[in-house]
């Protein structure tokens, strides 16, 4: 009984003098925290730093995603007001076997006559080409030659849409018949680019249509417009 109670008592004694001994250091100004207390602290520090960083960095991935679909789009629908301008006065269009490249025959009032629906019909010619430039990256090419069994399509032309994405199996341009003028196709563009491992991507279905094809006579189109052999890009 009295080694229980010596027992006690000295847990008191203990305790009172870690008590003490903190009130002297209080009373001489001293202060501070224990190393525990500050492991404590930079642990709850390092946990909501960790995650505001995460939230920054998905924020930032979103944020430039949505620019790359919305820059994409935006280049879909340049180039497709760019080819609608030229089937505003087309007669005809054709579509290559592989439906890489697409042939606009825009015809016009031959030289000596005051319109455009004889069998001498004159005009130019404008070819839409997939092709591959240096870096790698799948494109189309405008190029245009005037109407003539005598001239040629030039070696390079200019870049109306970029970063396609397109597989072979996919095609960029379509038609009905392949073989032959037709008064329509369908534009098929994906455009886009990969980003944090995912692809990001706009795509489209557009039909464009001759809007002209009275004026087009009874010339060999074919003979006039053929598909170019190149593919227009240096």
């Amino acid at each position: 009984m009295t080694m229980g109670m010596i027992v006690k008592g000295g847990s008191h004694a203990v305790g009172g003098g870690r008590l003490v001994r903190r009130l002297h250091r209080l009373q001489r100004g001293e202060s501070g925290v224990s190393l525990v207390e500050m492991l404590v602290a930079i642990g709850i520090f390092m946990l909501f730093s960790s995650l505001f960083v995460v939230t920054t960095i998905q924020f930032m991935r979103s944020m430039n995603m949505d620019a790359v679909r919305s820059q994409s789009a935006s280049q879909i629908n340049t180039a497709v007001q760019r080819i609608d301008s030229e089937a505003r006065d087309a007669a005809g269009m054709k579509v290559s076997d592989d439906g890489n490249t697409v042939v606009i025959y825009v015809p016009q009032a031959a030289t000596g006559t005051t319109s455009a629906t004889t069998t001498d019909v004159a005009g130019r010619c404008v070819a839409l080409t997939v092709a591959e430039n240096s870096a790698g990256d799948q494109v189309i090419v405008y190029r245009e030659k005037t109407a003539e069994t005598t001239s040629s399509y030039p070696e390079s032309g200019s870049v109306i849409l970029s970063s396609l994405l397109n597989a072979s199996s996919d095609p960029v341009f379509s038609s009905s018949d392949s073989s032959a003028f037709t008064s329509s196709f369908v534009f098929v563009p994906t455009v886009g680019k990969t980003m944090y491992g995912r692809t990001i991507s706009s795509s489209a279905a557009k039909t464009l249509t001759a809007r002209n094809s009275s004026a087009g006579g009874s010339a060999d189109w074919g003979g006039l417009c053929p598909v170019p052999s190149t593919r227009g890009i240096d």
